[in-house]
């Protein structure tokens, strides 16, 4: 085989990276996990700063891929958001 052109193995295993790459990339909680920080009682989205001083509660409303139930346990599970209670 010619050193330049790759075994077809390789070239499977090439794409495998490349696609599991793309889904790591738009998988809801991952987005949310790198563009939501908190340091101290500052919370940082996307470039902006909320001060949490002063706050008791946090809303978070989830809409499209994101409102998936196996999404949301696995946001809950990293951390990102508290566990659901229910409503009294």
């Amino acid at each position: 085989m010619h050193p330049n052109i790759k075994s077809f193995e390789s070239m499977r295993k090439d794409a495998a990276s490349v696609f599991q790459a793309g889904l790591d990339a738009v998988e809801p909680a991952a987005a949310v996990h790198r563009r939501c920080k908190c340091t101290g009682s500052r919370l940082h989205i996307a470039g902006c700063r909320f001060d949490l001083g002063n706050v008791n509660r946090i809303f978070v409303v989830a809409a499209g891929a994101f409102a998936d139930s196996r999404t949301m346990e696995r946001a809950q599970s990293a951390g990102l958001l508290p566990a659901r209670r229910r409503p009294m």
